[in-house]
């Protein structure tokens, strides 16, 4: 499952194209195509009419170019935001990716509706990303495990986790917006450069 082989592996059209939308919100079309530029031979390959699935390889350029064009902390920022657009776009156009969408579940206490939330989404993104997720509780946090299958430098995979806490936060807010979720990197991520944690803690809002 992991890449011996030194190939690339795909993310799907589906997914790409939710990354061209969320870049697009964030940046604009010309600070789109300026970084597109930057990440090389794009023409065809990443675009509203027709997006074809990327490769590893090819979301490693686009972050590279990101962090290049608009340095880390800056484009720490702009993962975060398109991970939130990325993740409304799932939303409004596959209705599979959300768990509590009837009343009944919607009844059932936070904790729950977290976890069978967090693990439907998980089992989306699994089928339609190059990295491999999982997911535990403990105590009253929930630890997000990311593998990427590319030895990526660690500045991209350190750039990656604010891509997922966009996308997460994002989708707890929609489950319910009554609390404040608080996403943070787990500190013992830094011991494999390919993978790393996410703690995900809440509490209501005053």
């Amino acid at each position: 499952m992991f890449n011996t082989n030194n190939k690339p592996q795909l993310v799907s059209a589906v997914f790409s194209k939710a990354i061209y939308y969320g870049a697009l919100e964030i940046l604009g079309v010309d600070g789109l195509e300026g970084l597109l530029k930057k990440a090389g031979d794009w023409d065809g390959k990443f675009s509203d009419q027709d997006c074809q699935g990327l490769s590893s390889w090819d979301c490693q350029d686009l972050l590279n170019s990101l962090i290049e064009h608009y340095g880390l902390l800056t484009a720490q920022g702009i993962c975060l935001r398109s991970g939130r657009v990325i993740y409304q776009y799932l939303h409004r156009n596959f209705p599979e990716i959300i768990f509590n969408n009837t009343i009944e579940k919607r009844m059932q206490p936070l904790d729950k509706r977290i976890t069978d939330e967090l693990e439907n989404l998980i089992q989306w993104l699994q089928k339609n990303l190059a990295c491999q997720i999982g997911m535990e509780k403990e105590k009253e946090n929930w630890i997000v495990r990311l593998k990427l299958i590319e030895n990526y430098h660690p500045e991209i995979n350190k750039i990656s986790f604010y891509f997922f806490n966009g996308i997460l936060q994002e989708c707890l807010e929609w489950m319910d917006s009554r609390h404040r979720y608080k996403i943070v990197l787990l500190s013992d991520s830094t011991d494999d450069q390919s993978s790393y944690g996410i703690s995900i803690g809440y509490q209501l809002i005053d």
